[in-house]
This record gives structure tokens, sequence and C-alpha cells, in this order.
């Protein structure tokens, strides 16, 4: 006859631990979603609205993203509306969110006030807004989550922050090269400085900058040293009128031995025109930007215009095309300019970039552009030497110039920056290079 043995107390408290760790482990594992009692995912609450002074079934029909039942009981949420007059006028409603079954003790409490004298469209449309605002809370944690969006009705500004720059962005750069051998050396230095700051307003940029090359050779007995130099200073200033146009003026003022330019001061007021609302710059732009420039000029050697210093006025208008697709952006712009007192003196332009995306971050970009040039006003008079020449000391007359790049990018970082201002473009119109 064969005898049952009773489990000893190790042996049941260890089967007992077993299991509490097996419930502890479900009991922090996290949801993605509520489940309801059959252990499914909830797709969505189930509300009772108990509203006996209201449009029930108006205010219903508005909101998707629970399932409404028509009498109590087996509701995962039950919503009771009630009001009251205030002494202002106004009527109050109080919505209460109870939570039931999987929801249990889930409770809050909303107030609704409407303004004295409200439509009963008016009123309803808040207690929509209300119930919506309240029920998310519920919804949120069943299947249909991944099926809401959440907008911002109110336009936020982006400068509505606290910014102890007040916007304002600075940069400062600076860098040498020095290279040589026992017949030659050379020399560069550059640097700029530059403050920024942009706002759906105004858009301000201000830039300094110089550069500096000597270069020495040791040729025949003798040493032949050449120096070549450039100063500017550049600024803008815009102002947002409406999301077509913007008004705002340039100021320009360089040196440069390359240009044959002892000062130039260049101010320019402008006005531009975007056929797309600026609200678009992100998908579309086509813009409209026209200059009218006074150039007051010293020339370092007289031109070939017998002309040491004069004061002239000249005009620009530039065509530029931006589009955003998901695969990238492309954008070309076209711009043309003359002299009043010689419009045969003048210059066409025109320029294109694409970008193509090729990972998130990863792009590949190809720009070029070239120009008809018959605006050489500093050229100086002479003629170049074979050392102007090959070292590129001085401006050579032209009458075209091209250009074309390929390369790639990585972009990272901050996307913290809601700020997007494409006004005046980036601040210059013409891409050039002083020596």
């Amino acid at each position: 006859m064969k005898t049952r043995t009773k489990p000893d107390r190790p042996s049941r408290l260890i089967g007992l631990l077993v299991l509490l760790l097996f419930a502890a482990a479900f009991a922090s594992a996290p949801a993605s979603a509520q489940t309801s009692a059959e252990g499914t995912a909830l797709d969505r609450p189930t509300v009772f609205l108990d509203a006996p002074d209201c449009d029930a079934a108006a205010i219903r029909a508005e909101i998707g993203f629970v399932d409404w039942i028509e009498s109590a009981g087996g509701e995962h949420v039950l919503v009771t509306v009630r009001w009251q007059l205030l002494e202002s006028g106004e009527t109050e409603y109080v919505l209460a969110f109870e939570g039931r079954r999987e929801f249990d003790g889930e409770r809050q409490t909303l107030s609704v006030p409407t303004p004295a004298g409200s439509s009963a469209e008016e009123t309803r449309q808040a207690l929509v807004q209300g119930l919506r605002q309240g029920l998310l809370r519920y919804a949120g944690k069943t299947a249909v989550a991944d099926r809401l969006s959440v907008v911002l009705l109110d336009k936020v500004k982006p400068t509505a922050v606290r910014d102890k720059w007040n916007f304002w962005v600075f940069s400062v750069n600076a860098n040498g090269f020095l290279s040589g051998e026992r017949s030659y050396k050379s020399l560069s230095l550059n640097g700029n400085a530059a403050a920024s700051r942009v706002t759906p307003e105004w858009k301000l940029h201000f830039r300094l900058s110089g550069y500096l090359n000597r270069s020495s050779f040791l040729y025949d007995g003798g040493e032949i040293v050449n120096t070549t130099n450039s100063k500017s200073f550049s600024g803008m200033a815009v102002k947002s009128l409406n999301d077509h146009f913007s008004l705002g003026a340039y100021f320009e003022a360089y040196a440069s031995t390359y240009s044959n330019i002892d000062i130039n001061l260049s101010p320019a007021p402008a006005v531009e025109f975007n056929l797309f609302p600026y609200s678009q710059c992100t998908r579309r732009q086509l813009r409209f930007l026209y200059r009218l420039n006074f150039r007051s000029v010293r020339y370092m050697e007289e031109t070939i215009y017998d002309k040491l210093r004069e004061s002239l006025w000249n005009q620009s208008l530039s065509v530029t095309l931006e589009l955003k697709e998901k695969w990238g952006t492309i954008s070309t712009s076209l711009e043309g300019s003359n002299y009043f007192h010689d419009f045969s003196k003048n210059r066409l332009e025109l320029a294109g970039e694409v970008v193509i995306r090729v990972l998130k971050g990863l792009s590949v970009n190809l720009y070029g552009g070239g120009s008809r040039i018959r605006d050489q006003l500093s050229l100086p008079k002479g003629d170049a030497t074979l050392e102007d020449i090959l070292l590129r000391l001085r401006q050579l007359e032209t009458s075209y110039n091209y250009y074309f790049s390929v390369g790639l990018s990585y972009t990272f970082g901050s996307t913290q920056s809601r700020i997007v201002n494409p006004r005046f473009g980036s601040g210059s119109t013409r891409i050039s290079i002083s020596m």
C-alpha cells in the first residue's frame, strides 16, 4: 500500500516564492495599451455620457475615438455633465470623468465656462472640446492611441520664450597658414566676426572680415615679395511687412588690393516680393528682390576709364526659386544688374543648387553657376605682368566666369530652433572672392 508524503515546509515556501516572483514580474512589465478582462488589448474605451440638459447625440457624433453606449453598465468611463449659473453671468459646465473596470480609480473633473449669451452651437462646441480633453486620458491607454494626433490651435510665436541673448547669435573665426621651403615661404591670415538676429518680424545680419597673404621667392640672388589683402564690413536689415512683401537695406564697405579698391562704400535699399506666402517657405519660394545701390569708390590705381574715384548708381533684380521635396531640395537664382550712367556696363548671373538626401542627415550636394561680365569698372590701367597673372595679384579683364562643385554633407545636432525667416535670402545676392 502506497502512502503519500506531504511536502515539507521549505518546499512549500520555495514554491510560494517562485509564484510571487512571477507575479511581480508581470505586475512591473510595461504595457503599451490597457487590456480587457479577457486579456486582449482594448481598441478604444466605451463611454456612457450622462448629460440630461445637453444635446448628447450631437456631442457624441463629434468624438469618434471612443465607443459610446446608450445605457449605463459595462462602460469603461462614465461621464457626468452638470451645470451651474455663476454670479458673473457665465454658465459653468462641470464634467466629471469616472473610470470603471480596467480604469477603475481614475477620476478627473474639468470645468467648462461659457459666456453669457452663448448660442446653443457655441455651448455644444465648448462641451465637445472639454470632453475631448478629458477622454484623451483614457483613450491614450488603448490601441486607438496610435491613431490619435494632438494639434495646437493657438499660433505660438517662436520668440515667445525667455532668451538671455535676445535671439542674437555671434560667431568668431580666425585661422592662419604658414608654409615654406628653401626658396619660398608663404603666410596667410584670415578672420571674421558675425552677429545675426532672426525673428519672424526682423532679420539682422552683420559681418566683419579680413584677409592677408604674403609670399616671398628667392630668385637669381634676390627676393621677390608679394602681398595681397582685403577688408570688408557688410550689414543687412529686413522688416517683414506681410506674408508676401519685405522691405530692407544693405550696407557694404570694403577694400581689396586684388580688385584695385582702396575703399568702397555702398548703401542699398531693397524690396522683396514672394509669390508664395512666406509661411510656405519650408516647401516653396519664388522671391523677386530689387536693390538700388549707391557706390562711392576710391581706387588704388587709375582705372582703364581714367578714374581714381567716382560715385555711381546701379540697380539689380534677382529671381530665386526654391523647392523642397521628400528627396531633397532644388534652388536656382538669376540676377541681372546694370549701372545707370552706362547701361552697357552690366552683369548677368545664374546659380543653382541641388541637394539630394541619401540617408538621414547625409546628402549629396551639387552646386554651380556662371556669369556674363561687362561691368569691371575697377580694372587698373596698364598691362598685367606675368607675375600678376600667375600669382593672381590683380583682377584681370574677362567676359565670363563659371564654377561647379560636388560634395557630401552630414547634418546632426539640435532640432530645437523653430525660427525660419527666408526674407532677402542669406544676406547676400552675390558670391565673390576677394584677395
